[in-house]
């Protein structure tokens, strides 16, 4: 049996079991200073810029959808400004959602624990039993 499939119903039964995750941020702010948004700005930043996969994802992505003909660096500039766009609105409408279920989950944890628990037993279950 492959260990990746154990590891989904292992992983179910941990989140089956957590306990429900509290956040409460006005607790946070008052022994931490804030983050500054252009620091964090420069930090995600200076991640993405220097993640390795997102360099060979562009490398073999990319180069198919090149014109010839068309000068490279216009290109890239288009397709990558497109991408950046794209992110940031993806980004922008994760952390709206974040923030909207928020006080949900702080609710309705425990059993949002024990969905994902369910959820990710099925699926190691499902993969063990399936055959190539």
């Amino acid at each position: 049996m492959d260990r990746s499939r154990l590891s989904r119903v292992y992983l179910g039964i941990r989140i089956w079991r957590a306990p429900a995750s509290v956040l409460d941020v006005a607790e946070q702010d008052k022994g931490q200073r804030r983050a500054r948004p252009l620091w964090m700005f420069n930090q995600g930043f200076l991640v993405a810029v220097s993640n390795p996969k997102a360099l060979i994802f562009f490398a073999a992505f990319l180069p198919q959808f090149m014109a010839p003909g068309v000068l490279y660096p216009v290109q890239l500039a288009v397709f990558g400004g497109t991408f950046v766009v794209v992110e940031i609105v993806y980004e922008l409408l994760l952390a709206v959602m974040a923030q909207r279920i928020a006080p949900w989950l702080t609710r309705h944890g425990r059993w949002f624990n024990r969905a994902a628990g369910v959820t990710f037993v099925g699926i190691g279950a499902a993969l063990t039993t399936a055959s190539r």
